[in-house]
């Protein structure tokens, strides 16, 4: 004979110790949890000195998303054999040498772009194209320390102080033992070398050289981060596509992990009592995991040590409401001196005071801004000053009484083969 009990007291109940929900609010979230992780994970210390092991430290607060996030990291360890979630911005890297251009596949230099777009906003209005160029520090050794990473830490301490309340005031230690199951569970997940070796998957560029790459959204968007590498600094161009190395102790540890955080969902199933403070414990925990995931983050925290250009750090290119069709002379001051971001304007101005200021650079990401065949004859281009500009930087000179034709478009040119390749810089 089944027990009848009215609703009111059936809710009543509920709302004074919530048991069954929490094995269901474990299940949710997994996702949120991977990339909180990707943000704040690198950081390491050496206690033993700087040739002993590497301890890394992420603190990412225990939540109601670690269940799933166990599963779901078990899975792609053993097919995909990742860690890192994919890139959630779309851009392109573009080699500021021989304009070869790639898809950024990095979850890393995505969050840069994304990060440094939400910090320089322009007005759309006024401006077409934004240009920042950075120099690399070489301190490329380990993340700067920010609030954000501080401040985990101290939601992980508050967590253990209220999972403790309960064990202070009415003698139930359950509560506490799982918080700190929960929270030493989440550090080891976070001590996994190989996030770091999928979120740095790059070589450094050598002593000798130089190397300049451009990381974009692509035509139509405003923002476009030049790195120049002299002789330090991560391979930018690399690390766009690099897949990172595989360690083979983290399949097993994964799967360890994961039982470890299935018997701690099974203790978790039968708590009866004082389980609201295990729900404000996975609560504040989340509310951290979902603010990890989506913060915006320093370029050092993101062990991308980078000062701006000393000759000149930003390119704001003014948008102009009807360009004039003159020659590119009528556009320079009595001095002689020409400012194309200014005078021309627009996007293809940008390119040009980029050029101006680095050769290479703005040739290399015409095609990105204007794509498809762009023929001097007959033009694409349509003022006058657009095509006396880029014919003087494309001509290739002469070597000898009877010099090559120039290339008939930019398609041609812009071919590694070919770009540059006759060109006095």
């Amino acid at each position: 004979m089944s027990s009848y009990s009215p609703p009111d007291v059936e809710l009543s109940t509920q709302w004074q110790n919530p048991g069954d929900i929490l094995s269901l609010l474990l299940l949710i979230g997994g996702d949120i949890v991977q990339k909180a992780i990707a943000q704040l994970a690198g950081f390491f210390i050496q206690p033993f000195g700087n040739k002993g092991p590497k301890i890394f430290l992420t603190p990412v607060a225990f939540s109601f998303g670690w269940v799933a996030y166990a599963f779901m990291s078990l899975m792609s360890i053993i097919g995909e054999n990742t860690l890192m979630p994919e890139a959630d911005v779309d851009s392109i890297v573009v080699n500021c040498s021989n304009a070869y251009t790639r898809s950024n596949r990095s979850w890393l230099l995505g969050r840069i772009l994304r990060d440094h777009e939400a910090k320089h906003r322009i007005d759309c209005k006024e401006v077409s194209l934004r240009i920042d160029i950075f120099e690399a520090t070489g301190e490329d050794h380990r993340p700067d320390i920010d609030p954000k990473w501080l401040f985990s830490w101290v939601v992980i301490v508050i967590q253990l102080a209220l999972g403790a309340v309960p064990w202070i005031v009415y003698g139930d230690w359950a509560i506490f033992m799982v918080t700190c199951a929960g929270t030493v569970g989440a550090l080891v997940t976070g001590m996994l070398p190989q996030w770091t070796d999928e979120k740095w998957a790059s070589r450094k560029i050598g002593l000798k050289r130089e190397k300049i790459v451009a990381l974009t959204k692509g035509n139509g968007h405003h923002h476009v981060m030049i790195f120049i590498n002299r002789g330090c600094g991560w391979d930018v161009e690399a690390l766009a596509t690099a897949a990172g190395e595989t360690r083979p102790e983290t399949r097993w540890i994964c799967g360890l992990l994961a039982i470890c955080w299935i018997l701690l969902l099974i203790c978790v199933s039968g708590l009866k009592a004082h389980t609201w403070f295990l729900i404000g414990v996975g609560g504040i925990g989340m509310l951290q995991n979902v603010y990890l995931a989506g913060a915006s983050r320093t370029a050092g925290a993101f062990n991308f040590h980078y000062v701006p250009y000393s000759k000149r750090a930003t390119i704001e290119a003014l948008r102009l409401g009807k360009p004039h069709n003159k020659p590119l002379d009528e556009f320079r001051d009595p001095s002689g001196e020409l400012k194309p971001e200014v005078k021309p304007g627009g996007v293809m101005g940008a390119l040009m005071a980029l050029e101006e200021l680095y050769p290479k650079a703005g040739a290399s990401l015409v095609t990105v801004f204007f794509p498809g065949t762009l023929s001097y004859e007959p033009a694409r281009l349509k003022f006058k000053w657009e095509k006396e500009f880029w014919e003087n930087v494309f001509k290739p000179q002469s070597n000898g009484p009877n010099p090559p034709p120039p290339p008939r478009n930019v398609a041609q040119i812009v071919h590694p083969s070919f770009l540059f390749s006759n060109r006095k810089v």
